[in-house]
Order: structure tokens, then sequence, then C-alpha cells
């Protein structure tokens, strides 16, 4: 006995969807996603894109360029983003990444302008810091990653040299060429 035909396919449930071009089953690495529009913005549409040169916020940085390509499902509009655990994974990888680079780059721009352009040495900005001996040697051989308060630090003694120094100096003691910097406003110690 053979079925008679109607013509309507089959309903199947979503569980026997997986692994089909639609639905991922977290191997593969270039999994599709079908664009749909946009349920914030409602005019974007929402696809899987390149996220090289996208801005996003990270720890105590405003804005991370993304210099990597995860490609992550995105509305082009308002860029509302929808993230499963392997997307959501790649990119927070892709953004540290990024953000630790971002961070060294300034540092050791930071760094190198101060050494030159205001004649000290690496040890004077060790005392000075209160950080132990060969660890600014280490972060510009980028054998260290500095805190995002020694980051801050180095950054305030580039931009405000004289009220940086003046500062520390209320509360420690300055290595003789930080007093050079104020000239002979300061006491010894």
């Amino acid at each position: 006995m053979t079925k008679a035909r109607t013509g309507r396919r089959p309903t199947t449930p979503r569980a026997a969807l997986r692994g089909t071009a639609n639905h991922s089953d977290g191997n593969d690495t270039e999994r599709s996603f079908r664009s749909r529009r946009c349920h914030l913005c409602g005019d974007g549409t929402i696809a899987r894109r390149d996220m090289r040169g996208v801005s996003l916020p990270h720890r105590d940085v405003p804005a991370v360029v993304l210099t990597e390509s995860p490609k992550i499902p995105y509305c082009n509009q308002c860029g509302e983003m929808l993230l499963d655990a392997a997307d959501a994974g790649a990119l927070d990888a892709a953004v540290e990444r990024d953000y630790r680079r971002q961070r060294q780059a300034t540092l050791l721009d930071d760094l190198q302008a101060i050494l030159e352009s205001h004649q000290l040495r690496q040890c004077d900005i060790e005392v000075l810091f209160g950080v132990s001996s060969g660890y600014v040697s280490k972060l510009l051989r980028d054998e260290k990653a500095a805190s995002p308060l020694l980051l801050r630090l180095v950054h305030l003694l580039r931009v405000a040299p004289q009220a940086t120094v003046a500062s520390i100096g209320e509360v420690a003691v300055l290595p003789p060429s930080a007093r050079k910097l104020l000239g002979s406003s300061v006491r010894s110690a």
C-alpha cells in the first residue's frame, strides 16, 4: 500500500535542522547566518559582516579599533549584534588582543617621549612610580604588560610632567633628574 501525496512537505522539528545550511553545530569556522531585518532599529539588516575597523568599548578604553576580522552578525545601521557563544568568544578574543596591542603601543609611545624629551632615565621613572628595578626595561621590550594605573601615570608624566612630578614629590622621594624638571621650586629629600 502506498501513501498518497498531498503536495506539502512534512514539518520537521527545529532540533532536526541542526547541521543544515542555516544552523551550526559549532565545529565549522565559517558559519552561515540568514540575513534579517534589525529588530532594534527596523531600518538596517543584520548579517554576518567583517568587524575590521569597528570600534568597541573594552575595559578602561572607550574605543578599541578591531584590526582582526571576526565575522559577526550585526546591523549595518545601529550596530546591534546577535551573538551566540561561538561568536561571543571569537569577538571577545579579538577585542582583547587588539586592546592589549593598542595599550602597549600607547605605553611605548609615552615612555619613549618621556625618555627623550625630559632627559629621564629608566631607573628614574622606576623610582618615581615606585616599581621594581628593570620594570621599565621589560615594558619597553614588551616582556611585561603594564597595569591600567601605570599606563595612566606614564601618560600623565608625558602630558603634564611638572604637575605629575610635583604631586608625587608631595608623598615620595624624587630622583635627582625628576627634581630638575621642577627647577628650584622643590626641596630635595
